[in-house]
């Protein structure tokens, strides 16, 4: 309609307009480099306040308050700048807009009026011009709006989405794992090479034959590679050459479902979840019943300690079981995978953070548990694995050395140094 009324006045409205979406375009593309920064040190802050709390025992104990407070106080100030910098773009926009759109009033005021000093255009015609630059300027300050709210979004969602984009892990596996041989829970590594990346392999041609029902330590120096065998089994890491089988049958033709079903993991580090102690105990099986659960837990000496809590097995724990000690974490998930009775269980330091005492007690009760069932044992402490039908001795990815546990001293070697050690610091 401006155009009809007067072309050169409508031209001249128009490029004023592109003006304003130019510039509000490069203000767009300057919020959401601003909004990122934002975020980034928004979540620097909130990273460095949670490890204070969880931390703090450790930062009294060597005395870093003065030290932490400082770098709180950086990250503090690096926020506080980033959001002063966020805020001022956000409300540029508003005022911008603004400007652009009195400048189309002044525009038609002076240019108009001239023209209707030359007889050019009617008064009327003026008037309807201001209505309709009204009409134009208000849907564009909305969308300026609209748009500055998209980028500080778009802005916050870009660090979930780069969660959620992560391309997911391909299973295609359809084969199921179940007792269909003599002796299940046969383990074969059939010339395996590993590496995190293609081009630092740290594992070459391993063999090992694991038979159904034995049980199986792995000892080594810290970093040997121990636990990186074990993830393997579960394919929490995928090989890179050779073939790893449990009865026969590749563990990449096997849906993860079912290979997780048969193989249980009690790892060091003992995972709580928010939900009663019941709940934690029955986490690997759903459907069993409060006699279930406290029958593993005696086996898995849990039971006295959880009947001195308030509210015994229904109380409630939260923060990943903080009110616990570590101990009685690690005897809850070992209760756990008692219940989940997998046809091969692997423990990873399962006992490393029991007293002696409770260690030998919850020994016993393994002793029962893994009878029957192939077990892969991971143990610093070497007193409780020489029973073990063969011990795996790895070193820097290599497996060294394999026998019983007299077997090994005898050959001497790598193992009997390592029990030597061992031995020496006990008398100690």
């Amino acid at each position: 309609m401006m155009i009809w009324i007067s072309p050169m006045l409508g031209i001249s409205i128009i490029a004023i307009i592109c003006i304003g979406i130019l510039c509000l375009t490069w203000l767009s593309k300057r919020a959401r480099r601003v909004y990122l920064k934002n975020q980034s040190a928004l979540g620097a802050f909130n990273s460095g306040i949670e490890e204070i709390v969880v931390g703090k025992p450790i930062i009294q104990t060597f005395g870093l308050e003065e030290t932490t407070t400082n770098q709180v106080n950086i990250l503090n100030d690096n926020l506080f700048k980033s959001m002063r910098s966020a805020a001022f773009t956000s409300q540029l926009v508003e005022p911008l807009v603004k400007f652009l759109n009195q400048i189309t009033y002044c525009l038609v005021a002076i240019q108009g009026g001239l023209m209707v000093l030359r007889g050019s255009i009617s008064i009327g015609d003026i008037q309807a011009f201001f209505l309709y630059v009204g009409q134009v300027s208000d849907p564009l300050s909305r969308s300026s709006y609209i748009l500055t709210k998209f980028q500080e979004t778009s802005a916050a969602l870009g660090r979930i989405y780069e969660v959620i984009d992560t391309p997911a892990e391909i299973d295609k596996g359809n084969k199921t794992l179940g007792d269909t041989t003599p002796h299940p829970g046969t383990i074969d590594f059939e010339h395996v090479d590993f590496g995190y990346t293609p081009s630092n392999v740290f594992m070459k041609d391993i063999n090992i034959h694991i038979p159904g029902g034995s049980m199986v330590a792995i000892v080594g120096p810290t970093g040997a590679g121990k636990s990186t065998l074990v993830n393997l089994i579960m394919r929490f890491y995928d090989i890179i050459n050779g073939r790893i089988t449990i009865d026969g049958i590749d563990i990449r033709d096997v849906s993860r479902e079912s290979l997780h079903n048969t193989v249980g993991m009690v790892l060091q580090d003992a995972w709580i979840f928010t939900g009663t102690i019941a709940d934690n105990i029955g986490y690997g099986k759903p459907n069993a019943s409060r006699e279930e659960i406290e029958y593993v837990a005696k086996l898995a000496m849990a039971d006295h300690f959880i009947r001195t809590l308030p509210d015994g097995y229904d109380t409630v724990l939260k923060r990943g079981g903080d009110d616990l000690s570590q101990g009685q974490r690690q005897l809850i998930t070992i209760a756990r995978a008692f219940l989940a009775d997998p046809t091969i269980l692997i423990l990873d330091e399962a006992t490393a953070n029991v007293d002696t005492r409770t260690e030998v007690e919850v020994q016993k009760a393994m002793n029962t548990l893994l009878k029957g069932r192939t077990s892969i044992v991971i143990a610093h402490r070497l007193s409780t694995i020489k029973n073990a039908d063969f011990l795996l001795v790895v070193e820097n990815g290599t497996i060294v050395e394999q026998g019983t546990h007299h077997e090994l001293i005898e050959r001497g070697g790598h193992y009997k140094e390592l029990y030597e050690n061992y031995a020496a610091g006990m008398t100690v």
